[in-house]
């Protein structure tokens, strides 16, 4: 089992909300286009013409006859990282076992150099580090469905690892444990680990 990847930082350019002179908003580059991004509300909002490091928390989509139509993208959703309050995880991947199961992955803290195998993580003594268990959030992470269709004898998909951004505990310096003693991913490093990363590709503007 390998958790994590190695680790870059998301960074993103801000600039003055056009029909808002008083809001700020973001642009992560997609090869050679942008996409744009809404901070988080109550988060911090960064100076125009800034760059700054970001995580995704989540992806927006549009409203359609009063449902949220999952198959367009407004914008993406995000915060800028303040490793004071938050802490990077390698996890190895999110994956969901039936209908009826929950979406989790298992992951331990990581400095982002590399990925880390069992060894090293078994070698992680808790409960200062060693294994946690990761739920998404509302992250809109992409996972692997191990939901077995006997019918169509569907293969199961391969899971697969990345990093992932979690509350920190300013008293212990690790992750926040909710209180089913899970940690909960609030951000993710990358816009392919989104379960809507296509519709980045179709919505991303050319950059400035």
């Amino acid at each position: 089992m390998t958790y994590g990847i190695e680790y870059a930082p998301l960074m993103a350019r801000v600039e003055r909300h056009k029909k808002r002179p008083d809001d700020v908003v973001a642009f992560i580059k997609v090869g050679d286009r942008e996409q744009l991004c809404f901070f988080e509300r109550e988060t911090q909002q960064p100076a125009a013409g800034a760059r700054v490091e970001v995580m995704i928390t989540s992806p927006v989509h549009p409203r359609k006859d009063r449902y949220l139509d999952f198959g367009q993208l407004t914008a993406l959703r995000v915060q800028v990282v303040d490793l004071a309050r938050h802490v990077l995880v390698a996890i190895d991947g999110f994956s969901q076992s039936g209908s009826m199961c929950r979406t989790l992955a298992s992951g331990v803290i990581t400095t982002g150099f590399s990925s880390i195998n069992n060894k090293l993580a078994d070698a992680m003594a808790a409960p200062t580090k060693g294994r946690m268990t990761i739920t998404p959030g509302r992250t809109g992470v992409r996972y692997a469905d191990h939901n077995w269709d006997s019918f169509n004898r569907r293969p199961l998909t391969p899971i697969q690892p990345t990093n992932i951004w979690a509350e920190r505990n300013a008293a212990t310096g690790l992750p926040v444990c909710q209180p089913n003693g899970g940690v909960r991913a609030i951000g993710l490093t990358r816009i392919e680990d989104l379960e809507c990363a296509e519709l980045v590709a179709q919505t991303a503007r050319k950059a400035a």
